[in-house]
């Protein structure tokens, strides 16, 4: 009996471990056409609707301090990205996208989401993605170099990322 007690306890502790993996350490499956956000006017609108073509979509919240190491290199990517919409979404305050702007410089667009993270199933921040006509390809849990030429080259071909 003892040892049916160790196996249940060993199944079960797998089965927490891979939801915990699944959860933190998996880019969730967004559409980003149908991601809701607010626009300057404060109307719920899809990014789909605001933008189109390839974009990287950058999650971020002003808290999160790898967040926050990897926006000066969205804002180069930005400027020297050819074809591609740099987009940051959060559900942090309208004050508080436009302070983050304005420390880092920000020109891309910075949209608040019409819901939380947790409710577009991103429970771990940055998280980036490109999309391609809203074709996912390629997506990226963590900071990164995003002003690095070789992944912006990749990105404007639409070559999927791995």
């Amino acid at each position: 009996m003892k040892k049916l007690g160790q196996i249940a306890f060993f199944i079960f502790a797998i089965g927490v471990a891979l939801f915990l993996y699944k959860r933190y350490r998996v880019a969730p499956d967004v559409n980003p056409l149908l991601i809701e956000v607010l626009d300057q006017n404060g109307e719920v609108k899809t990014l789909g609707e605001l933008h189109q073509g390839t974009m990287l979509v950058n999650f971020y919240a002003s808290w999160c301090g790898p967040c926050m190491s990897e926006m000066p290199d969205l804002q180069k990517g930005s400027l020297n990205a050819k074809g591609i919409q740099f987009i940051g979404l959060t559900d942090d305050t309208p004050e508080r996208i436009q302070q983050v702007k304005d420390h880092f410089g920000i020109t891309y667009p910075i949209y608040k989401l019409a819901t939380t993270l947790k409710e577009n199933d991103v429970y771990s921040i940055p998280t980036t993605y490109a999309f391609k006509d809203g074709v996912e390809i390629m997506n990226y849990l963590g900071p990164k170099d995003w002003s690095d030429e070789q992944l912006l080259e990749q990105l404007t071909s639409g070559q999927a990322i791995k």
